[in-house]
């Protein structure tokens, strides 16, 4: 999520302990400012890392006496054992009763997703020419979507409350049996709708991915089973659109996206309106070209200011999220 979509879940996720994913490092600053002494409620925060040697002390003065914490995820595969070993110490303080003070709190923050534990944890790099890229640590790149099918079934099932090794005995996933979760997955290409459709999940789409697309997508779906659960992703923004701020944000994607996907996108993925009801009618008209039923609406763009994110909530606010509700539901 970008920042200010950041910022708005985590003023919600108290107490738990949020793991933020921050390219720019535009939440880090926020989060900094937001929990700094005396300023909006916060307590302080002490800013540190993996990599600092004095990481544990400074963990273990906090969850004893505060203040809140914020930890900079560091993801080189050359310091993994040192970030495990940190890790290690943190659940073990975690673990001791009685330690924990109320104004201590836990930030994380990475650049990147965090690789996932072993074995499955990998890396990809990709460069400009779209065409270098490697492995790291024990999933080549040319296996990926391989382990992806084979995998995506088995995660499906445990959601559902039917996974037949260890992890079945556990309380949560054993409720998930009768209350199955919703799961949707990210597809681009019709073989992976179908896919989608035979495991009974919804499909994600491509945020500048064109309607005819969608719409082509989205007939894969249906004819494979699926009657619902296509979500659209699109900016919408109310007033004088920002297209300055939105041709960065295209040259941004266009610097690592690649041919594949470019060829997919549409030239105006902006929904735009002069007042929240013109803004939702457009919306709503892309949603029905697209064949999508559910929609996941994005007001950041490169380069915008807080005030302008503010100021597009607020309109959103005003009449634009009910006027799209009850377009979905008529």
């Amino acid at each position: 999520a970008a920042p200010p979509q950041n910022a708005l879940i985590l003023e919600r996720c108290a107490p738990r302990f949020p793991l933020v994913v921050d390219p720019s490092g535009a939440a880090a600053r926020y989060l900094l400012r937001r929990y700094a002494a005396g300023s909006g409620g916060g307590g302080g925060v002490a800013a540190t890392s993996f990599l600092d040697g004095q990481f544990v002390k400074a963990l273990s003065s906090a969850v004893r006496f505060g203040p809140a914490v914020l930890v900079q995820v560091a993801l080189a595969v050359t310091v993994r054992d040192r970030q495990e070993e940190q890790m290690e110490s943190q659940v073990a303080l975690a673990s001791e009763e009685g330690l924990v003070t109320d104004p201590f709190g836990l930030l994380l923050v990475a650049e990147t997703v965090p690789p996932c534990a072993r074995p499955t944890r990998f890396l990809v790099q990709r460069t400009r020419d779209r065409q270098h890229r490697r492995f790291v640590v024990e999933a080549p790149f040319d296996e990926i979507v391989d382990r992806f099918k084979t995998a995506l079934p088995k995660i499906i099932d445990a959601l559902r409350g039917h996974d037949p090794g260890p992890l079945g005995a556990d309380r949560a996933i054993r409720r998930l049996a009768a209350d199955p979760m919703p799961i949707v997955v990210a597809a681009q290409s019709a073989p992976a709708c179908r896919r989608a459709a035979r495991l009974g999940c919804g499909v994600l789409y491509d945020s500048l991915q064109s309607s005819e697309v969608s719409a082509r997508l989205g007939a894969a779906h249906r004819e494979a089973g699926a009657e619902t659960g296509r979500v659209l992703i699109r900016r919408v923004w109310i007033g004088p659109p920002p297209e300055a701020e939105m041709a960065a944000q295209m040259d941004h994607y266009r610097s690592y996206a690649n041919e594949a996907a470019t060829k997919n996108w549409t030239d105006d993925s902006l929904v735009h309106g002069d007042t929240p009801v013109a803004a939702a009618e457009a919306l709503l008209n892309v949603l029905a070209e697209s064949d999508c039923d559910t929609v996941n609406v994005r007001v950041h763009v490169k380069g915008l200011t807080p005030a302008q994110v503010d100021e597009q909530l607020a309109r959103h606010a005003d009449g634009f999220v009910d006027a799209v509700r009850a377009g979905l539901v008529g």
